[in-house]
């Protein structure tokens, strides 16, 4: 256990655009054009983490930070997941 937690709210979001270079600009286009995160409750405490292969490596983890700088300075984490191939997944987790 990393934390004690009385609410927790996780949303995941889940990049499909089949291409590496177009794969942040497809969770960027859920979240500003579509709303993916209207829905989600925010407590007081975030953890962001950022998914993607090794085969793929992250070159955009500043600009995903710029993009969620409202929700830091949270916690921040990355980790390889090498079945996500060319694509990357986000996971919020809200708690407090």
């Amino acid at each position: 256990m990393l934390y004690k937690a009385n609410h927790i709210n996780i949303l995941r979001l889940d990049s499909f655009a089949f291409d590496a270079s177009k794969r942040f600009d497809y969770i960027k286009e859920l979240v500003e054009k579509y709303g993916a995160m209207n829905d989600i409750t925010r407590y007081a405490n975030c953890i962001i983490c950022v998914s993607f292969s090794s085969a793929h490596p992250l070159h955009e983890m500043l600009e995903i930070q710029h993009f969620f700088v409202d929700l830091l300075p949270k916690m921040f984490c990355h980790r390889l997941d090498n079945t996500l191939g060319k694509e990357i997944r986000i996971d919020v987790a809200y708690y407090e």
